[in-house]
């Protein structure tokens, strides 16, 4: 009866999302590499979906919207990479009619999904990592996840995708083991010089604006919470870290990139929900990051209308070696 109701109400699901009208992008400027011989790695960085069709059509319609205009790309990227919120009301239909949506661009290699806020909050912390295992499968068969949090590594560099260990509503928590984990993985990915990306819903307390910048007082408001001050402590003890986190519906703006001790943490705009107070503040926007032998260059995309914003453009030269010296 369960099985029944659920194949009734992703039919339903499915046929709305079909009537949904999405703008097509412009292809006056189309996803192109700007070194195709020197980028050893490339990746679209999403965040903040909040696919549904129950409500709030055009967030799906948005999205949507995207996805057209990343199958125009004139290029392949390596990864997709999505920093959480990926369902508005975390509901198996939502993320099957999206794993459904992802599996058909062919300009992406890997999807490398995080879980955010959204797609486990009111629900057991079991329950939730079954549902994320079961999508990170569906759109990236190779990812063999069995908790929230997991690393892959593609054409050389490590994306490490951090995950909450027990149900929380705004923040998340990390476990012992889970923090152990990342400190290995940190130490092996950087032993050669190269950058980590280090994926997260959720920035860093007092990074970004915040808590400003979350309209709520608080210093922990908008942030990991509680321990973020250990997870900070944690990255910088390493070189070309590189923070990637949505959460917090911001548009590009001075605030977009910022230094945290050695980290290079940078927040990443809203593609589903219009973005707050800032210099470019529509919906459906994110970035083109490529990774060259010597720099990383994040290039922000308004996905909605298929355009560069090139005046947003951040390019971070590498520091040789990997290790550095411990953080006080």
């Amino acid at each position: 009866m369960k099985r029944q109701y659920r194949n009734r109400t992703y039919e339903r699901l499915k046929n709305k999302m079909a009537s949904i009208p999405a703008i097509a992008p412009s292809k006056n400027d189309p996803i192109r590499l700007t070194d195709p011989e020197q980028v050893e790695l490339s990746a679209v960085l999403w965040s903040d979906l909040h696919f549904s069709a129950y409500y709030k059509n055009e967030r799906a319609a948005r999205c949507r919207a995207a996805m057209a205009d990343l199958s125009g790309a004139k290029c392949t990227l390596d990864a997709l990479v999505i920093a959480g919120d990926l369902a508005e009301n975390g509901k198996q239909v939502e993320k099957d009619y999206l794993a459904e949506q992802l599996l058909c661009l062919q300009k992406v290699r890997r999807v490398l999904p995080a879980a955010g806020n959204h797609d486990l909050r009111f629900r057991h912390i079991l329950h939730s990592i079954r549902k994320f295992a079961a999508f990170c499968r569906k759109v990236n068969p190779e990812l063999d996840v069995d908790k929230m949090y997991y690393s892959c590594d593609l054409n050389g560099y490590t994306f490490i995708v951090l995950g909450t260990t027990r149900t929380e509503f705004e923040e998340c928590f990390f476990d012992e083991e889970e923090l152990f984990w990342l400190k290995s993985e940190l130490r092996r990915a950087t032993a050669g010089g190269k950058p980590v990306f280090v994926v997260v819903h959720q920035p860093l307390r007092l990074t970004h604006n915040l808590p400003y910048s979350w309209d709520f007082p608080g210093d922990d408001r908008g942030s990991v919470g509680p321990q973020s001050d250990r997870l900070r402590r944690i990255l910088n003890e390493y070189e070309n870290v590189f923070l990637l986190s949505g959460h917090l519906h911001r548009g590009f703006s001075i605030n977009t990139y910022e230094e945290v001790g050695r980290v290079h943490s940078v927040s990443i705009p809203s593609l589903g929900i219009h973005n707050k107070d800032c210099i470019y503040a529509t919906p459906g926007m994110g970035f083109i990051m490529e990774v060259s032998r010597n720099k990383v260059l994040f290039r922000p995309r308004d996905f909605m209308t298929g355009k560069f914003l090139p005046e947003f453009d951040k390019e971070y030269p590498l520091v040789p070696g990997g290790l550095a010296e411990r953080a006080e």
